[in-house]
């Protein structure tokens, strides 16, 4: 009976052990070790927040080039072809024929427009800018963030290697206690209080490995590491820190904070796009000119010789009267 029982015990071993074997990491398995400053290039890549204002810079940038191509000529070429199958026998229409062809290109210029072109690139120009800082306020919120699960990591390793060391030390106690009780030389009451000791410090190491696991889990998901690779750290905390005057960081924080940078720029933006607006009201002097290669003819393939240039060039100036109030309302 005794044999039977000793079997089965050394049966549940074995299947525990084969329960944990996949949960433990080998020694010789590759481990991502990664310092502080790795960590902060790879969650600033891994970041989409980073990568939505990486875009907007773009499409800031785009909306520039935009309203700087009013600033060059327009160009803008056609061509027809037309049938007149029906049309009154008037004296107007005497010379008219079946067929028309026209082909042309047409040209025109923004001259001068009381600073409504000047105006909208100002203000695209400080929009781009406002998304550079916003970037800029992104990437530091990462960086926080990033520093606080690395740490963090370090506090949970530290905190583990105490409790293990405390329940390792705890162990040793057990034995010299045993070798004591071997020779009589120790009491009933300190066994409990040794048991006592050893089972309260086992949820200790336990709770530390989960925190442990916890804070590794989420360093991997901001620097963009997959869940199944292994990673450790291998930055400590400094060991001297620097000393700051408080109204010396309040001054950096007012000439360096790249949020109120952004504010600034979309305020003066902001300006710009008034200006705009307000020059709307005013008139637009432009230059243009068109050439046309056109002629008629009483058959479809009209011929060379029923073809001619024209060509024209001036100068014409727009101006708004009455919108029903759409700009007053847009300022």
């Amino acid at each position: 009976m005794k044999q039977i029982s000793r079997y089965g015990f050394i049966g549940i071993i074995a299947c525990f052990v084969s329960l944990v074997n996949p949960f433990i990491v080998s020694a010789d398995e590759e481990v991502l070790r990664i310092s502080l400053k790795n960590a902060i290039i790879m969650a600033i890549e891994a970041n989409e927040d980073v990568q939505i204002k990486d875009n907007e810079i773009a499409r800031s940038n785009s909306q520039m080039r935009e309203i700087k191509s009013e600033l060059f000529p327009h160009v803008s070429g056609s061509a027809s072809w037309s049938r007149n199958y029906e049309y009154p026998d008037i004296p107007a229409t005497a010379l008219a024929k079946e067929y028309d062809f026209n082909v042309g290109a047409s040209l025109d210029q923004k001259l001068f427009t009381f600073g409504r072109i000047s105006s909208a690139i100002s203000a695209a120009r400080k929009q781009v800018e406002a998304s550079k800082w916003n970037k800029e306020t992104t990437n530091q919120e990462v960086v926080y963030i990033t520093k606080l699960a690395y740490y963090n990591v370090y506090l949970a390793k530290r905190t583990l290697e105490i409790a293990q060391e405390s329940y390792n030390r705890v162990q040793e106690n057990k034995g010299i206690l045993e070798n004591r009780s071997a020779s009589g030389r120790a009491s009933k009451y300190d066994n409990i209080k040794m048991a006592a000791d050893i089972a309260s410090r086992i949820p200790m190491v336990s709770n530390a490995r989960a925190n442990l696991n916890s804070a590794l889990e989420t360093l991997k998901r901001i620097v963009g590491v997959d869940t199944n690779v292994n990673i450790d750290i291998t930055d400590s905390f400094a060991m001297e820190y620097q000393t700051f005057n408080k109204e010396d960081l309040i001054g950096e924080l007012l000439e360096r904070q790249p949020i109120l940078k952004a504010f600034e720029k979309n305020i003066d933006a902001a300006q710009d796009k008034i200006w705009q607006k307000k020059a709307e009201y005013f008139p637009v002097l432009s230059a243009f000119s068109t050439w046309n290669h056109k002629g008629s003819g009483n058959e479809y393939d009209i011929r060379d010789e029923s073809l001619h240039d024209y060509g024209v060039v001036g100068l014409k100036v727009s101006m708004p009267i009455w919108e029903g109030g759409r700009r007053n309302e847009e300022l």
